[in-house]
């Protein structure tokens, strides 16, 4: 009984850190990545406010850019 207590708890917890954690990428990242997809997309993702879109995986996509861009520098660099 007692241990089912204590994994609910950890359960819940553990949601509460991945909701503040995607809130926190989310308002760092979605910028930058909504900047680098419209100059890829030409202009067509992501659409504008007023239509539904995954705002986390443009955030992602921006993390994803950033970390690609030094290798692919020193790839063709070397």
């Amino acid at each position: 009984m007692l241990e089912a207590i204590f994994e609910a708890i950890g359960y819940l917890l553990r949601e509460i850190f991945y909701q503040l954690l995607g809130t926190l990428i989310q308002k760092i990242f979605y910028w930058p990545g909504w900047l680098i997809l419209r100059l890829i997309t030409w202009g067509r993702y992501p659409p504008e406010h007023k239509v539904e879109h995954n705002r986390l995986a443009v955030s992602l996509f921006a993390i994803v850019a950033m970390a690609a861009t030094p290798m692919l520098f020193a790839l063709i660099a070397a």
